[in-house]
């Protein structure tokens, strides 16, 4: 189940209770783990902090004494330093060695910063869990890390896609796990249909509706599971799926991040993921893919500047990409792997991108691919009217991402 795990720290005692966790499961799994820690280049108010890359010997060794007591017991660990932005580091690391879970706490300056890192959109935290390809195991505060074996998980779903998704990972570790598994739903009696005052029996009616769902839903799936209950609450979701986790004496909750709102124009985490991360007395693992194939997208374009921040800005939500500085080397990446988006550049040496979008569409297989333009150019001389989307540099970057999800839905 658990093979390779990323354990994402700041070599502080705000991380303390994710290593244990971390360790913990490392021990229990037979797995491989990386302590990986980024050096950051930037500090409040982006200004510049006077490091580079000279001190990551240094810093490896302080995270291998200040983890030495864990170390000493476990040969199944190695440890890794980036330097540069937390966010991009940690998602490049997820990217390129496919950890099965990254194991991480939020913040560093107590319970006020674990509230702002969880709230704030853009931060790191948010950043990391929202675009990451593998599972998120959040240990928010010393009471949910003393962990043994997992003996009982929470599911907590709301029956989307991501969801079912969430449900397939928490059925898989409870089976290998052999523990009993909740599947639980709260119905926020706000969102009852029919009844403007909300009452009783309305809420009764709506409850034993969803109960009756769940069970066809989830009842004929469960084989391999031994113990293992479906229940429907009323109320706050948030509060009812940490009552219900506090109840059941949860090891673990798993629950899909941002299930209803995919994509959100301002890139939060829904509403009810965070305030679970933020209350939960256990580790909270929190999905948005699992395996799932990342979306790639061929950046065209000969500023190396533009070509850098569209990958960064791209890596960081999620995508996969591709660079090309010309038209020739875009038809050679294009013609040797699959793409599911291109954006476009109209003024390179050699050949323009009018051309080369020209080519493109005269070829059966690829001109389905849709193209974004990006250029500093503007004008319908220069347009391409089959293009999906125009934007003329300087570009923003929240209407470039509105774009690009609302194309790769």
């Amino acid at each position: 189940m658990f093979k390779k795990i990323l354990f994402a720290t700041s070599i502080t005692s705000a991380c303390d209770p994710a290593a244990r966790v971390a360790f913990n499961i490392t021990g229990l799994y037979g797995a491989q783990m990386s302590i990986f820690h980024v050096i950051e280049t930037k500090g409040p108010g982006d200004a510049a902090i006077g490091v580079d890359e000279k001190s990551i010997p240094g810093v490896k060794e302080t995270t291998s004494a200040y983890y030495a007591d864990y170390l000493s017991k476990t040969d199944n660990c190695d440890i890794k330093t980036a330097f540069g932005n937390p966010c991009s580091e940690i998602l490049k690391e997820i990217r390129t060695n496919t950890p099965d879970l990254l194991v991480m706490g939020v913040s560093t300056r107590g319970e006020e910063g674990l509230e702002n890192a969880i709230k704030n959109t853009g931060s790191s935290f948010q950043k990391i869990v929202k675009a990451s390809i593998c599972p998120v195991l959040i240990v928010n505060r010393p009471a949910a890390s003393f962990w043994g074996d997992i003996s009982n998980i929470v599911f907590a779903t709301d029956f989307s896609k991501t969801s079912d998704m969430a449900f397939d990972f928490a059925y898989t570790l409870a089976k290998k796990a052999k523990c009993e598994f909740h599947i639980f739903h709260a119905q926020n009696v706000s969102l009852t249909p029919g009844s403007k005052e909300f009452d009783q029996n309305s809420i009764e009616e709506r409850r034993r509706e969803k109960l009756s769902f769940s069970k066809k839903k989830y009842v004929s799936k469960m084989e391999g599971i031994g113990n293992y209950s479906i229940e429907v609450w009323e109320g706050s979701p948030y509060i009812e799926i940490v009552k219900y986790a506090r109840e059941k004496y949860a090891d673990l909750i798993v629950v899909a991040q941002d299930s209803k709102n995919p994509g959100s124009e301002n890139d939060e985490l829904g509403s009810t993921v965070k305030q679970v991360i933020l209350r939960a007395g256990c580790p909270v693992l929190c999905m948005n893919k699992w395996r799932t194939k990342m979306k790639k997208i061929l950046i065209i374009d000969d500023d190396p500047v533009i070509q850098t921040y569209l990958a960064n800005l791209l890596k960081d939500n999620g995508y996969e990409t591709a660079v090309a500085k010309d038209a020739k080397k875009a038809m050679e990446l294009v013609n040797s792997q699959s793409f599911d988006l291109i954006t476009l550049d109209l003024d390179m040496p050699e050949e323009w991108g009018t051309r080369f979008f020209g080519k493109l569409a005269q070829d059966k297989q690829k001109k389905n691919i849709p193209v974004i333009v990006i250029s500093g150019m503007s004008g319908n001389e220069y347009a391409i009217p089959k293009a999906v989307a125009s934007l003329t540099k300087p570009f923003d970057q929240k209407e470039l991402l509105k774009i690009v999800r609302d194309v790769l839905k």
